[in-house]
């Protein structure tokens, strides 16, 4: 098992447990979430609005495709600064939720 201190876990722990314990529902979660957002995006009017779901719709794919590719990858990415900001926070609530982390600590640990 992958054990982890969620007291001292950064959000990039978070994620890289995921892509290591679970990686295709992990991806595939990413993907779920890719295409919600580009449901959402679909039936907005307002211009602004639909940029920012279409966004955070490629942040899941992409975030996706880093998670396909294995956790190594995903570990380098993470490491290098190859994700950004936005694919960071997609990825690390999907992993969140998938690791049943309770809001408040998910909370705490995407505040360091």
């Amino acid at each position: 098992m992958y054990e982890l201190d969620l007291a001292k876990a950064t959000a990039a722990d978070i994620i890289l447990r995921s892509a290591i314990c679970h990686p295709t529902l992990f991806r595939d979660q990413l993907r779920a979430v890719a295409a919600v957002h580009r449901r959402s995006a679909n039936e907005m009017r307002d211009r602004q609005a639909r940029e920012t779901a279409t966004r955070m719709a490629q942040d899941c794919e992409t975030m996706a495709q880093f998670a396909a590719a294995g956790w190594l990858h995903m570990q380098r990415g993470l490491d290098l600064g190859e994700m950004t900001f936005g694919q960071r926070v997609q990825a690390f609530s999907v992993a969140a939720k998938l690791q049943l982390i309770p809001p408040s600590a998910a909370t705490d640990i995407i505040g360091r």
